[in-house]
């Protein structure tokens, strides 16, 4: 810094401070204080300065001598701002804070105190005060400026409370936005006064594991309260930050809004379950409604099935065109609605096929008299467009127990009944009838073929690949059972799988799938030098088993199969159990590096929140939706969301059911990153899947 040195001929004896000090003990104790004392002439030269400028500033005092105080000034109009700052003070000035260049070129905060002093005659002949270093306070607030403007701008609100009074002492716009109260209201108040769920006693209570140190933080999901009224579901991070020496401890609250993500949630529900179209319940939701109905003791009643088909409906579609026939489908499914009671449902299974499902003491009379009565609703004429156009139904009729005790027996039967009913003419209805002795000793015949299949060897594992939608890359199998029946073949996995867990010997052939499957993988990776990855499904009932850890940890030390290698497969239904067992296996796994993939996404409880809770690595997107991806527009809209949705979450993704070159165009465009299914391949043995990775190596 070049500092302007004032002419001393024409300062003379007047700009020393010898001739304006008038004791020289005055000038030793200006010497000695720590702040600098400084006096300036009219021009702003300095005149004298105490020695404590050496500490301040770096400079001796004889080298500040003479030259003007406004050139030590880092901003260009410094010596303005300050002369503009007595003049509002009426001569007199506290606490005006600069900043000055250091002799090294650093700057240098200063809080300065002023006035200005006169002569004899009574003419100001300068300015004369003192200064102080506050750089670390000026350092300090610029840092908790910053930290308040980062806080503003972030997307979560911020609460700080007190451990004591538990009052706000702190909250970020993003808070006072959230809430609708200003930020002085909300520091006259407490966490409890916008939680309409907690008092007083509760919130503390909740707050006492934090204090005693027995948790580090909190996270929980609760509601707040709008200053309108409204309540916000809210998830909430809760931190107690403790005291050190120079801070009091103060609790720190992270809130983040959680409507958006329920909205989000509450449609990808609702596009899982319901008709785009007619905003009816679709198969899904139906199947579900039906088997929580079945689930109930026969003693509160049976449940009936009506399947309704419309009669030559293709005619309206290929003569009217599909927008007609989509108007028809919503106006009809608007009159069946009028004819069902309250708590029963209607869905549209798919195109022109709809089902009704009554519950609650159902006897065949009651059933008959709303069959009748639909077919009496569609008897009037639709108008559309100025047609006038008639349809009508044939609808088929099953009841529980006696046509079927699940879900799926009881749609096969009254779809059974509906094609019985086309067959007497259409316009009709028809009640489901049949032996049920065959069916039972079928099933009864399987179930004990079923317990000696193990130790007889009869069961078989199959390898559908899984692979890079976009290079058809090999990166993965499925690990699937079949079972080689001596009397009766080759029988389907639906056909004995579920006896497999109603009786739990799906327990005893889970662990024989794991270790098998975990064998054929380490010699394919040894045999060909890859990574491939083998995922095996496990079921409810081994999920419930308590040797599951122990079995997972056992295949893979005896294999020497590296965990990551391994991906377990799992329904929707296993985690909307909810119990501490489930999430205590679940980070057991984790802990091991067993990868965990869900299976048939979409199909059951669909919920965002089990995504966030468990550590979850792929998603596989079920091929009830991807059937039709490419000609249903609701499976369409449902697979773009789950992907987005996997995507967004980092987690791998895998299309099953891929069939056509345009299926997976479909999914790849979307971003899906691997699929499963018959375009690649079908379901291999060993030996024909060696072939298949032996080629593409």
């Amino acid at each position: 810094m070049k500092a302007s040195k004032k002419n001393q001929d024409k300062a003379g004896k007047q700009v020393s401070y010898d001739a304006d000090l008038s004791h020289e003990e005055l000038i030793a104790i200006l010497d000695g204080m720590q702040d600098t004392f400084y006096r300036t002439d009219n021009e702003g030269f300095l005149v004298y300065i105490s020695k404590s400028v050496e500490n301040l500033l770096g400079f001796m005092p004889e080298e500040l001598i003479g030259t003007k105080l406004s050139d030590l000034y880092v901003e260009p109009d410094g010596r303005e701002k300050f002369i503009a700052a007595f003049q509002e003070a009426e001569e007199n000035i506290k606490a005006y804070e600069a900043p000055l260049y250091h002799k090294n070129g650093q700057i240098v905060w200063v809080s300065t105190n002023a006035h200005f002093y006169r002569g004899p005659d009574g003419k100001i002949r300068g300015v004369e005060g003192t200064t102080r270093d506050v750089t670390m306070r000026i350092m300090q607030q610029q840092e908790l400026n910053y930290l308040k403007i980062t806080l503003d701008k972030t997307l979560d609100c911020v609460f700080m409370f007190e451990p004591e009074t538990l009052k706000f002492f702190y909250v970020n716009e993003g808070a006072i936005k959230q809430v609708g109260y200003s930020a002085e209201e909300l520091l006259q108040m407490r966490p409890y006064d916008i939680k309409p769920d907690y008092n007083e006693a509760q919130f503390r209570k909740m707050l006492k594991p934090l204090i005693d140190g027995k948790n580090s933080s909190l996270t929980f999901e609760t509601i707040h309260c709008h200053k309108e009224g409204h309540e916000l579901p809210v998830e909430i991070f809760l931190q107690y930050i403790k005291a050190d020496e120079n801070e009091l401890p103060r609790f720190v609250a992270i809130v983040r809004d959680l409507s958006e993500r329920i909205e989000v949630q509450e449609k990808l529900r609702h596009l899982a379950h319901h008709d785009s179209l007619t905003s009816l319940p679709n198969r899904l939701l139906f199947t579900d409604r039906l088997e929580h109905a079945l689930a109930r003791p026969h003693k509160e009643g049976n449940v009936a099935i009506l399947f309704l088909d419309l009669d030559r409906f293709k005619v309206i579609n290929d003569t009217l065109g599909h927008d007609i026939g989509d108007k028809v489908l919503q106006m009809l499914g608007e009159r069946i609605s009028a004819c069902v009671r309250k708590g029963d449902t209607l869905a549209r299974l798919s195109g022109d096929e709809f089902a009704i499902l009554l519950e609650d003491k159902m006897s065949s009379e009651v059933v008959m008299m709303i069959a009748r009565h639909v077919l009496d609703e569609l008897a009037n004429p639709f108008i559309i467009e100025g047609c006038e156009l008639f349809i009508t139904t044939s609808i088929g009729i099953s009841m529980s127990p006696d046509d079927g005790e699940d879900s799926q027996t009881l749609l096969k039967n009254a779809d059974i009944a509906m094609y019985r009913a086309k067959d007497l003419g259409r316009n009709t209805y028809q009640f489901f009838s049949s032996d049920m002795s065959t069916r039972a000793f079928e099933r009864l015949s399987l179930e004990t073929s079923l317990r000696y299949a193990l130790e007889r060897e009869e069961f078989r594992l199959v390898y559908q690949p899984q692979v890079d939608a976009m290079t058809g890359e090999i990166i993965g199998v499925e690990a699937l059972l079949r079972w080689q029946h001596p009397d009766f073949g080759i029988v389907g996995p639906s056909d004995f799988i579920p006896i497999l867990e109603e009786t739990g010997l799906i327990v005893p052939v889970g662990e024989w799938i794991l270790y098998k499957a975990c064998t054929q993988a380490k010699v394919w990776q040894e045999e060909y030098s890859t990574d491939l990855r083998i995922a095996v499904n496990l079921s409810a009932r081994q999920f419930n088993d308590g040797g599951l850890i122990s079995i997972v940890e056992y295949c893979l030390m005896r294999t020497k199969l590296p965990p990551r290698s391994l991906e377990l497969e799992i329904t929707e239904s296993v985690i909307m159990q909810d119990n501490k067992w489930i999430g205590d296996v679940f980070r057991a796994f984790e802990g091991m590096g067993v990868r965990i993939a869900i299976d048939d996404f979409g199909t059951g409880y669909s919920s965002l929140s089990y995504l966030k809770r468990f550590p979850i690595d792929t998603i596989k997107v079920d091929r009830s939706f991807i059937r039709d991806v490419t000609t249903d527009i609701d499976d369409a809209a449902i697979v773009s969301a789950i992907i987005a949705m996997a995507n967004s979450l980092k987690l791998d993704i895998v299309a099953e059911g891929v069939e056509t070159k345009e299926q997976l165009e479909f999914v790849t465009v979307k971003g899906c990153n691997s699929m499963q299914g018959y375009f690649f391949s079908e379901p291999l043995t060993a030996e024909k899947m060696d072939k298949l990775l032996a080629k593409r190596k």
